[in-house]
């Protein structure tokens, strides 16, 4: 951190100075008059300092470049703008005069190279990924449900941390943002598409950015990604984009609980073996798929018989010996009745 201060500083004396000079220049067509080099070897290291202390005011040496954003581009111009404003001024009170129209050229070469330098770290990333990025067969392409604020920022991660998969497009709901791009990702369509976009782009993995959706839509689109075989996760809540806690690491693989319809319920195991141990238990409709993990179940906590009843007769084979998880139970009997005959 502190190199990178340091650096920045002794940059911006010399691109302070550069501005200086490349305003006189094109002010003369390249022939500076004498006296305008006199007035530059006379104020131009002075002007210089000042420069370091204006932006040092604008926190221009304490910002992490590589997560800037328009906040720090106004602050740039912000700095810029009152170093000039204080230049013009300065040489209002001196004997020497310099034309007008090198005040608002030094502007914008200053204005350019100020915030040229800090920005280029900026754009390091994503320039990075379009020219210096060779895919393979085994790379992990990710398809991003949502195109949206999360989307946004699950895609800056994912560049970040390219490691984790690269995101090579986005599917929405709302097909206006179709043909659009959210960092140079396309969004090549709706739910509708999502079979065609998988086939298209070799998607192995599908990240669900949408945390502002309803539980049902949630639930909807969980389904229909996990009917294509890809590997599934999704992004926590709004409250998590609310608190700014939102980050790549928060991206989970989908569970049962997500394609629930309701609240996951969570059992008092000490009550309900508090009334099923050393019981009779009886348990109708047995041989159904409900009623077998019933027995499953209860037979855990040791009942003192378990009486399974099913009017499916191959309910006969359940015995202890043919379902070991029946071994806790002290007792089990298992009737089929024989349905009415009309």
């Amino acid at each position: 951190m502190r190199s990178n201060r340091l650096f920045y500083l002794i940059a911006d004396v010399v691109l302070t100075n550069c501005a200086f000079v490349c305003s006189l220049l094109l002010r003369f067509d390249g022939k500076v008059p004498e006296q305008y080099i006199l007035v530059y070897f006379r104020y131009g290291f002075l002007l210089s300092a000042v420069a370091v202390f204006v932006f040092a005011c604008f926190n221009l040496y304490s910002n992490l470049w590589q997560y800037a954003s328009v906040y720090e581009i106004i602050n740039i111009f912000m700095a810029v703008s009152l170093f000039s404003l204080i230049s013009w001024t300065f040489f209002l009170l001196v004997p020497e005069k310099l034309p007008r129209s090198v005040y608002v050229i030094e502007w914008g070469m200053l204005l350019f190279f100020i915030g040229g330098i800090r920005l280029f770290h900026r754009l390091h990333y994503p320039w990075r990924q379009i020219f210096h990025r060779h895919k393979s067969e085994s790379e992990n392409n990710l398809l991003l449900i949502g195109a949206g604020q999360a989307g946004s920022m699950v895609i800056k991660e994912l560049f970040e941390h390219p490691r984790l998969g690269y995101p090579v497009a986005i599917i929405d709901e709302d097909s206006i943002k179709t043909g659009c791009r959210v960092h140079g990702v396309p969004v090549v369509g709706t739910m509708k598409e999502l079979d065609a976009a998988i086939k298209k782009f070799n998607i192995k993995e599908i990240l669900v950015a949408i945390p502002s959706a309803s539980e049902t839509d949630i639930r909807r689109i969980l389904n229909q990604c996990k009917e294509t075989g890809c590997k599934l996760k999704r992004l926590p809540g709004i409250f998590s984009i609310i608190n700014g806690k939102i980050s790549i690491r928060q991206m989970r693989d989908v569970n049962i609980a997500d394609l629930l319809g309701r609240p996951e319920v969570t059992l008092d195991m000490d009550s309900i073996c508090s009334y099923i141990k050393d019981q009779v238990v009886l348990v109708t409709g047995a041989g159904g798929s409900i009623g077998s993990e019933l027995c499953r179940q209860i037979a855990r906590f040791g009942p003192k018989q378990l009486i399974m009843l099913d009017n499916y007769e191959n309910t006969c084979a359940l015995t202890p010996q043919t379902a070991p998880w029946a071994s806790s139970c002290k007792r089990m009997i298992c009737f089929a009745q024989q349905p009415k005959k009309n």
